[in-house]
């Protein structure tokens, strides 16, 4: 394409009203050709239709948020909490992890695991890290957590409580589970937050994609320079 030509196709672009999809799409293409080229490795039409979409949603919440939000980072509880951050990962050949890091009212490490699970998505990875990230935290003792995670999806999904809804869904078994759990006697509060205040958690689910099944009771090295920027951040 020419440069002449270029410019009014962005501007198309840019002015559409599904340019988040439109961008999202190219991106993804894009990044779908060179995973082809460079690294040799193939990627199905279904996974790059899921990233798609997940690229779409986290634009949109990243473009709705204010720029304090924006400029933000993660934090611990204000009362001294335990906060839980939980993440799951997929890899190009389907393979699905979990990880996630338990902190105290001073950031400071009381926990952390990767594991993984086998095949499926990119949302089930994310409902299982969550699953397993509330078992730890009750089996050790915790019973007043906030648990974050940066999928949207997710989040919206185990928010499903009317049963028709939740029988239609394709994972309706793993978020009858975890509703099973935020039943115990515990307050439990999961909600959304930005990828870059979830880092920690973000490097312990890739390790488990990559097959690491193991439980931390101090930073590991993997995550290491992430939790140190975290406890930077607040000082």
């Amino acid at each position: 394409m020419s440069t002449p030509n270029l410019h009014p196709w962005l501007w198309h672009i840019f002015n559409h009203e599904k340019r988040t999809l439109i961008l999202s799409t190219l991106w993804c293409n894009w990044k779908w050709r060179n995973t082809q080229v460079i690294a040799n490795t193939s990627w199905s039409v279904t996974y790059v239709c899921q990233l798609i979409r997940r690229q779409k949603l986290e634009c949109h919440l990243y473009c709705s948020r204010t720029p304090q939000e924006q400029d933000g980072h993660w934090a611990p509880l204000d009362q001294g909490d335990v906060k839980l951050n939980v993440d799951g990962s997929c890899s190009s050949h389907k393979s699905m992890g979990g990880g996630g890091v338990l902190r105290g009212g001073r950031g400071d490490w009381q926990f952390g695991f990767s594991t993984c699970y086998g095949q499926g998505s990119p949302l089930l990875a994310e409902i299982l890290a969550i699953t397993d990230g509330l078992m730890h935290a009750w089996r050790l003792g915790y019973r007043n957590i906030a648990c974050e995670t940066d999928c949207m999806e997710a989040v919206d999904a185990i928010n499903i409580y009317d049963m028709r809804e939740l029988s239609l869904h394709v994972h309706k078994d793993k978020l009858l589970q975890i509703h099973n759990i935020l039943r115990k006697n515990w307050r439990v509060k999961i909600v959304h937050i930005p990828q870059e205040w979830n880092t920690v958690a973000d490097c312990l689910a890739h390790e488990g994609a990559n097959g690491l099944i193991k439980e931390f009771i101090t930073p590991p090295p993997l995550a290491l320079e992430a939790f140190l920027q975290d406890l930077a951040n607040i000082g």
